[in-house]
């Protein structure tokens, strides 16, 4: 999952409270998410809920272009951490 906004959660609430969808489903999981970082819900946690939420609409062929946008962003590898961490399991 992209580390983008991983542990900062004013960052995330603010990029979440600038995207646009057109589907109330989609802005419910957006909505959701902003809820959960003002409630002090750990941002891994709630990029997860989120993630999982647009998935479950890419399934079922319901995601609109927005939300394919946003769904993107948030599943964008981090290349250097991914690569860091791989590294490590090679030389343990």
């Amino acid at each position: 999952m992209s580390k983008l906004f991983q542990n900062n959660k004013e960052e995330l609430a603010t990029y979440l409270k600038s995207v646009h969808v057109q589907s109330n489903i989609e802005q419910n999981l957006i909505d959701n998410a902003i809820s959960q970082l003002s409630n002090k819900v750990a941002v891994p946690t709630v990029l997860q809920q989120l993630s999982h939420g647009f998935w479950e609409l890419t399934i079922q062929g319901h995601l609109s272009k927005e939300g394919l946008d946003l769904y993107t962003k948030l599943q964008r590898p981090d290349f250097a951490s991914d690569f860091g961490q791989s590294f490590n399991l090679w030389i343990q």
